[in-house]
């Protein structure tokens, strides 16, 4: 018979996760995320027509739609909401890097990860999209022309 779970040590650890706090590595990363995601959004829609959410700095249920790029400050919150890094990926040289890039756990023949874990940090955005697409990559990978 399994062990009863510990629901007071699983609330504190969600408690310890929910205080972790970014980095200058964490933000580094999540400028750079913020404009890829900016960049392949409007080059999505021609590069014009997109306009962003702006919410009045006195009532957030207020505010205007702009075609300029939110602040920062206006899109990040001050922790971690999109939880990574538990097997982040590398390449061969890094041996690190629980994940190798054909998205095999190092050392064992055939288990595979994909999803969020593979990044080193969280980002602002949600990273449903991302994480589907690696999924399909790895399917596609382990599965070549095989039609859905």
């Amino acid at each position: 018979m399994d062990a009863p779970i510990d629901l007071q040590a699983v609330a504190e650890i969600i408690y310890q996760l929910s205080l972790a706090v970014a980095n200058e590595q964490d933000k580094r990363l999540w400028d750079v995320m913020n404009k890829a995601t900016f960049d392949v959004l409007e080059e999505g829609v021609g590069g014009t027509g997109v306009e962003y959410w702006h919410p009045s700095p006195h009532d957030e249920d207020m505010g205007e739609w702009l075609s300029t790029r939110p602040q920062t400050d206006k899109i990040r919150v001050p922790g971690l909401v999109h939880e990574a890094s538990m097997m982040w990926i590398g390449d061969e040289e890094d041996k690190t890097t629980p994940v190798g890039l054909d998205y095999r756990l190092r050392g064992v023949e055939n288990v595979y990860v994909t999803g969020a874990s593979l990044w080193p940090t969280g980002a602002s955005w949600n990273p449903t999209c991302s994480m589907v697409a690696l999924a399909m990559h790895l399917a596609d990978t382990l599965e070549p022309n095989k039609a859905i």
